[in-house]
């Protein structure tokens, strides 16, 4: 059975942190020096911003209105638009060793969306794979709710030998999500219907029904049916690379 190494540490010495946590991972896995790797982790508050959003004329007034909403922003490891991360979310970051990292990008989208969706269902959400029309960050793997709501955005990033892919599971608080990126893609010039962000105890789905703590115990449940699960923390030279990208990854006013 396919070994991963299970980590669940969360990372919160610098915003970039975790980013930095994935780089490392995904390089030192390219090189053979680190095992496959599945991290789940409770984030900061950060507004993680892919390339293209880097290029847009008004990027510093967006990054001005992350700072003023609470959210430090920083650079996403995976393409895709400016995405958010908070403590009512959960982090996931799969590296994966790979020979053949680009033929092998639509199977791992259908995999980690697979496996969370039934993460999901298990704990009695109506979820379901799909883009939905307006969504922020969008894409054809992300998770929703009754085909109404985003809550689950996924990318990727390749590199010779390896590759990674991750995202943000949202529970709880969707508003301030909603809040930060009204202004934000204002600023990025993003068309997007702010109706479709999500959570999984948003109030139009009932009674609060679940904690982080609870889906991150779902994920690993499921993984655990489809491969060997061994929990473990990260190594010195993980940690230690990863201090080093930490400013690569890391946007100042």
């Amino acid at each position: 059975m396919r070994q991963i190494r299970l980590v669940t540490e969360t990372f919160l010495d610098q915003p970039a942190s975790n980013t930095a946590i994935s780089a490392a991972l995904l390089s030192l896995t390219a090189e053979s020096k680190q095992p496959e790797t599945l991290r789940l982790f409770v984030p900061s508050p950060v507004l993680a911003f892919g390339p293209q959003d880097l290029r847009c004329e008004n990027f510093s007034k967006a990054v001005d209105y992350s700072f003023k909403h609470g959210f430090s922003p920083v650079k996403r490891l995976a393409g895709g638009r400016a995405a958010v991360f908070h403590r009512g979310t959960l982090g996931f970051s799969w590296t994966i060793p790979d020979d053949s990292p680009q033929q092998n990008v639509e199977s791992r989208f259908r995999l980690v969306s697979k496996l969370i969706l039934e993460s999901l269902k298990a704990l009695g959400y109506s979820a379901n794979v799909g883009e939905v029309p307006g969504e922020y960050c969008p894409g054809q793997y992300s998770i929703n709710i009754e085909g109404r709501y985003k809550v689950m955005g996924v990318g990727q990033r390749i590199v010779r030998g390896a590759a990674h892919i991750g995202g943000v599971l949202v529970i709880d608080d969707q508003d301030s999500i909603r809040s930060v990126l009204v202004d934000v893609y204002r600023q990025l010039d993003i068309q997007w219907d702010p109706n479709t962000v999500g959570s999984l105890n948003q109030k139009i789905l009932g009674e609060k029904r679940t904690t982080v703590e609870i889906v991150r115990e779902a994920i690993i449940s499921v993984f655990e049916s489809e491969f060997d699960i061994r929990k473990d923390v990260l190594s010195k030279s993980v940690v230690e690379l990863s201090r080093s990208l930490e400013k690569s990854h890391s946007i100042e006013r």
